[in-house]
């Protein structure tokens, strides 16, 4: 007996043919060199090694009835192969004969087909009834089977719509985002401005109930005797100022020199007319009163709000006097 693993295949098939030549019977040489009956056929057949024919065809004839009522008693195609030591190619004729005697002329025919090969049926069988299959349903499977490339492009399609619908989508929430944030702006904004309103709105109620009070007061004191003596009282020391010459000019002169003195534009609007080289003392003099009506207007009015201020004082300072 060989090492399979240790003898290459050349060095197998010189020992299997050693054998042959010595007449070992077909299981002697499969147990020493572990090879099949195919295998032994193979070496025979390559190497011209052909038994008597006389002696063979009886032999066939004897084991080939052998092998017929084996298989009728339900052993395989090996194990009468090995027993009988029969060809493998010799064991399969046998095996169709048995078939058709049996008259499974359909087994035959697919046999003949798959030219034996029936180990990826045989496989498929099994697991069809693994997997609790109909042959209608493997059928309906296979038809769907011839379909899948176009199921593939429909997938891709799907998966490139999926995508696009992606980019979309998070473009929208992007721009969800930005409006969100626009909208609470605008909120704050609002807020902010409703309390200013608020604010302003308090403000205005404030100022009108200050008017409403100082116009009660306002009528208290039209209705009030104090207030009438007041008001005669002023009324008449007025009309003494203003009758009184030398205080009239008095508070001409200081209500001038106040005027000029509290704003600079009226400095510089004397200092232009002095040094001007068109004055003139003639209070007619047209071109400097021309080139500077608008500030000597301006100057009276200040002087006339200097002189009802010193008046207003002097009134006070009057009735306060006599009181």
């Amino acid at each position: 007996m060989i090492d399979p693993f240790e003898q290459t295949p050349a060095e197998k098939e010189e020992y299997v043919l050693d054998m042959i030549k010595r007449h070992y019977s077909y299981p002697q040489i499969m147990k020493a060199c572990h090879v099949s009956p195919n295998d032994i056929s193979r070496i025979k057949k390559e190497h011209g090694i052909i038994e008597n024919n006389t002696s063979n065809k009886a032999s066939k004839i004897s084991k080939e009835t052998q092998a017929l009522k084996m298989f009728g008693e339900g052993k395989g195609l090996f194990q009468a192969a090995t027993e009988l030591d029969i060809d493998a190619d010799d064991v399969f004729v046998i095996y169709q004969k048995f078939q058709r005697l049996r008259n499974n002329e359909l087994f035959i025919s697919m046999y003949e087909h798959v030219k034996g090969n029936f180990q990826p049926f045989v496989h498929l069988f099994d697991l069809m009834n693994d997997l609790g299959m109909t042959p209608r349903y493997v059928g309906q499977l296979a038809a769907l089977g011839t379909r899948i490339p176009y199921l593939g492009n429909i997938y891709s399609n799907l998966c490139r719509d999926v995508q696009i619908l992606e980019s979309q989508r998070q473009n929208l929430l992007f721009h969800q985002n930005c409006a969100q944030n626009q909208l609470e702006q605008f909120k704050a904004s609002l807020e902010f401005y409703h309390k200013e309103c608020e604010m302003k709105r308090n403000e205005l109620d404030y100022l009108d109930s200050e008017i409403n009070s100082r116009k009660a007061v306002i009528e208290n004191l039209d209705n009030d005797d104090k207030y009438v003596s007041v008001k005669e009282a002023a009324k008449k020391e007025t009309k003494l100022v203003m009758q009184n010459n030398q205080v009239i000019l008095a508070v001409s002169l200081t209500a001038t020199l106040e005027a000029i003195r509290r704003y600079p534009n009226n400095q510089m609007l004397i200092s232009d007319i002095v040094t001007s080289e068109y004055y003139s003392p003639t209070p007619y003099h047209k071109p400097w009163l021309e080139s500077h009506t608008p500030e000597l207007l301006q100057l009276m009015q200040t002087v006339q709000n200097e002189m009802a201020e010193q008046i207003t004082k002097m009134v006070i300072s009057g009735i306060q006097e006599k009181k």
